[in-house]
């Protein structure tokens, strides 16, 4: 059944599939099921490699969304694509990200859990806020292009 089941053609589906979930649900999720347990240990028994290979992981599924057309190729999809909320978390948190974790993940490995656990919130924090305000901002200007923003402000 594996060997049915691996082919180019369902690696894409299901890349394509797992690029649906917003990136900010993406970092928590990657920080509650996949870090955290990898850092439970002290710094010194942790496998370093394998919270260096998650952080490479997470980076390419959410941060280096330049290379997601690259990476299929043959006559599965042709290009998939990152859509606008990627590509703007990309842009936007990319470098914070890298900075606290290092661009391969090294800081990451060395860091205390404490450190850990309190980076990842503060960072979901500004990703949620940085998207609701743009939201709302979108919300308002459509309103107002439509010229419904009268009728709220009037039943205000």
């Amino acid at each position: 059944l594996h060997k049915l089941l691996d082919t180019p053609l369902i690696e894409a589906l299901v890349t394509a599939l797992e690029r649906l979930t917003e990136p900010e649900h993406l970092l928590k999720d990657w920080k509650d099921n996949e870090v955290r347990p990898l850092m439970q240990r002290s710094i010194k028994a942790r496998d370093a490699t394998a919270i260096r290979q998650c952080w490479q992981q997470f980076r390419a599924q959410c941060l280096d969304v330049e290379s997601w057309s690259s990476q299929t190729s043959g006559n599965t999809l042709e290009s998939v694509e990152a859509g606008d909320l990627h590509r703007d978390f990309a842009k936007n948190y990319a470098v914070d990200l890298e900075k606290k974790f290092g661009k391969d993940g090294t800081r990451l490995a060395s860091m205390s859990m404490k450190v850990f656990s309190e980076s990842v919130p503060m960072l979901l924090y500004l990703v949620v806020m940085t998207c609701t305000r743009t939201s709302i901002t979108s919300a308002l200007e459509f309103l107002i292009r439509s010229r419904r923003i009268d009728v709220m402000v009037k039943v205000s």
